[in-house]
């Protein structure tokens, strides 16, 4: 995966936001990747490490509407 982040940083000059579950961030990235940020889909409750400074976004549902967006 790490290279991948590189990769894509290296080709579009911007550092991507790792999208992940809450139970990934805990268990496998959290340690491992300091430098970026997180986007947590998790549906359930805020859990502690909301106060991590590099979880940027946090999704509380799989469904949304937004003007201008159609949905199928």
């Amino acid at each position: 995966m790490k290279i991948w982040l590189q990769t894509v940083e290296l080709k579009t000059g911007m550092r991507p936001i790792i999208y992940t579950s809450a139970h990934f961030f805990e268990t496998k990235f959290q340690a491992f990747f300091p430098e970026y940020n997180f986007w947590i889909a998790s549906y359930g409750n805020r859990t502690s490490f909301i106060n991590d400074e590099r979880v940027i976004h946090w999704q509380y549902c799989e469904a949304g509407k937004l003007p201008g967006i159609e949905q199928h």
